[in-house]
């Protein structure tokens, strides 16, 4: 869907602040803290953009981008 974003990011603060103006500018928004999760969530959702953090627990950003 052209209108989803996923955020793939440990620190909580940081996934509310990008989440909030996303949804703002009327964007559906989910959520991954590790990389695991946001593994999963990519295959869930096939997002139409993900912002991704490089330094994540139990699977990196790196290897989600591969």
């Amino acid at each position: 869907m052209l209108n989803t974003i996923l955020i793939i990011e440990e620190d909580p603060m940081i996934i509310n602040l990008i989440k909030v103006y996303m949804e703002k500018a009327g964007y559906e928004v989910y959520t991954a803290t590790d990389g695991e999760e946001g593994k999963n969530a990519c295959i869930e959702y096939s997002p139409f953009l993900v912002i991704l953090d490089l330094m994540l627990p139990k699977v990196s950003g790196e290897e989600i981008c591969q």
